[in-house]
């Protein structure tokens, strides 16, 4: 088997000509570089690979040209080529290093190894997801002959009509092709029918996007933000039935659902329980921004509207696609905490705004969060935010070690279970002794 390395093609000495070569190339957009394989345009290579979605995908990208590939990312993707290589992956390290960011051309493996779904052992990972691949399709072919039940035709309807609204910033143009659209509606009623306990909320169609993005940049070599001039009839031919790609959406959205599954709280009457998230928000901002806290508190601004969408869709509307997913790499790098992270993260951004917010009026502060400028922002800024989010995590964590003088043991055994409910109700009642 090939080394992942060696189809990356990353080696010493293509790394020392990719050096050269960004020392060489100037660009006027903001120092892009490009970086283009000696066997760009030779087919052979690719013969090695008849699946181009299975576990050798980055090898097509090896032969194609690296477009928009930052010079300063060379470094970091040497690190993760190497932890990639090894066998078996050590897990800790890619989550250390993936907090910070992952370069783009292995965002796609790395995101299926952090989520699980792609196994840390190379002499079974590709039995395993092509197990994975086989058991989706079965899964489609079981829902085929139960669908027209009353309890699927009501849930299908309504994952339709979120479908239909879907209109994702610069992005229009993909998620308004049929074939999307009707990929969408059928993972997203496999997932639900799958996961009857959980069921169908809406904003769960949002969730799917970035899989569809990210998976497609892959499939086309391009980046993000080159798909919408790919041709819908390519596009249309990436979606046969038994695709792997398709597979491959559903079960990172599974696996991601997973991981978070304390974040959707559901009620005895069978809807999420946002009054218990937005409560765990508050309380992490009155510890960190006490003025802030009283001066939303005092306005019921938070939840009135965008809050709740922060929770349900993990900051899918609010930010760019390609800043989702540098965000995205950060929630996965943080395994069993994504949960706890990403409440922190609705704090920083929060805190953020707080000249926008503090000692306003409702109407005010309410149109500053419906009409927040986050569409343009750099990816600068999602790193502040979250390296703020980080460091609010941080600061439960060392409370809680405070609060209750507890041992290491102990305190990974409450941050893997309720870890902000926890600390908080700990914190509260050393505060009152």
């Amino acid at each position: 088997q090939l080394t992942l390395a060696s189809q990356l093609n990353f080696d010493k000495e293509t790394l020392a000509k990719t050096r050269a070569q960004q020392q060489n190339t100037k660009r006027a957009e903001d120092d892009w570089v490009v970086v283009t394989s000696d066997e760009e345009e030779n087919d052979s290579e690719n013969k090695n690979f008849k699946n181009e979605f299975d576990i050798s995908f980055p090898a097509r990208q090896s032969v194609v040209t690296l477009r928009k590939f930052k010079a300063h990312q060379t470094a970091d993707l040497e690190d993760f080529i190497t932890l990639l290589d090894q066998n078996p992956i050590d897990l800790e390290n890619l989550r250390k290093i993936s907090v910070n960011g992952i370069p783009s051309v292995i965002r796609p493996i790395v995101w299926k190894i952090l989520l699980g779904y792609m196994s840390i052992h190379q002499n079974i990972r590709t039995q395993s997801i092509n197990q994975k691949r086989a058991a989706y399709w079965e899964l489609y072919r079981e829902y085929e002959t139960i669908r027209l039940e009353k309890v699927h035709v009501e849930n299908e309807k309504q994952i339709s009509l979120d479908v239909q609204r879907m209109h994702p910033h610069n992005y229009e143009k993909l998620f308004n092709l049929e074939i999307i659209k009707t990929v969408l509606i059928r993972v997203l009623s496999i997932y639900v029918y799958q996961n009857p306990k959980r069921g169908y909320w809406q904003g769960l169609n949002e969730l799917p996007a970035p899989f569809f993005a990210l998976f497609l940049s892959s499939r086309f070599c391009c980046e993000v933000e080159d798909l919408p001039n790919v041709s819908s009839e390519i596009i249309e031919r990436s979606f046969v039935k038994g695709n792997n790609l398709e597979a491959d959406i559903y079960w990172c959205l599974s696996c991601m659902l997973e991981s978070i599954e304390k974040h959707y709280i559901i009620d005895s009457d069978g809807n999420i329980d946002y009054i218990r998230a937005e409560n765990q928000i508050k309380s992490i901002l009155k510890l960190v921004d006490k003025q802030l806290f009283d001066s939303i508190e005092q306005r019921g601004i938070i939840f009135a509207g965008v809050g709740v969408r922060w929770m349900i869709c993990l900051m899918v509307r609010e930010l760019s696609l390609e800043n989702l997913l540098r965000l995205w790499d950060s929630y996965f790098a943080q395994g069993e905490q994504q949960s706890n992270f990403h409440l922190c993260f609705c704090v920083a951004y929060l805190v953020y705004w707080r000249n926008r917010l503090i000692n306003r009026t409702f109407e005010s502060a309410m149109h500053a969060l419906q009409n927040a400028e986050t569409q343009s922002w750099s990816h600068e800024q999602i790193r502040q935010l979250v390296s703020s989010a980080q460091k609010i995590l941080n600061y439960l964590k060392e409370q809680f070690v405070d609060c209750e003088n507890a041992s290491q043991l102990v305190l990974q055994t409450a941050l893997e279970f309720q870890v902000v409910e926890t600390a908080l109700n700990l914190m509260q009642k050393h505060s009152k002794k």
